[in-house]
């Protein structure tokens, strides 16, 4: 019974070569495997400069005909500017008014439903431009604002 002793050669041969060398299959495989999954995520990322956000304002837009722009203030714009103060969640409220027209800006925080809050702007509007209190009547729009939706297609 002969017995063999490995020659320092034979035990050295296999882990002489490199680690990239010894496993150049399972890297070449990791490596093309890791560039289409680069390209496909590429391909199906969102491509917009701002992200996608709802700010949590409503605007109301007032027309008046040409009624003067102190007149305006004092019979329109206040009173709206009253009635959205009690409104939950409201925030901030800002207004422009001019001759014959107003913006009202509601902000709300953050956390507020805007659907909701849409709606509890809606209420005192409508009771507000129906009794006109002696004055033309006048017409409120509002607009949820939207401006800054991004629009979040694959990139081509």
């Amino acid at each position: 019974m002969t017995h063999q002793t490995p020659t320092s050669t034979d035990h050295h041969s296999a882990s002489s070569e490199p680690f990239v060398i010894r496993h150049r299959k399972a890297i070449l495989f990791l490596t093309a495997a890791l560039c289409l999954a680069g390209g496909y995520a590429a391909y199906i990322m969102p491509a917009s400069v701002f992200p996608q956000t709802d700010f949590p304002r409503v605007v109301i837009l007032i027309d008046n005909g040409v009624m003067p722009a102190d007149e305006m203030m004092a019979t329109i714009t206040r009173p709206v500017e009253e009635a959205m103060k009690n409104i939950p969640g409201t925030a901030t409220i800002r207004s422009t008014t001019g001759r014959g027209s107003a913006a009202v800006n509601v902000f709300f925080d953050w956390s507020t439903d805007m659907i909701q809050a849409e709606l509890y702007v809606l209420a005192p509007l409508s009771i507000r431009s129906t009794s006109s209190r002696g004055t033309r009547a006048w017409r409120p729009r509002t607009i949820l604002d939207r401006s800054h939706r991004a629009d979040y297609g694959p990139s081509r």
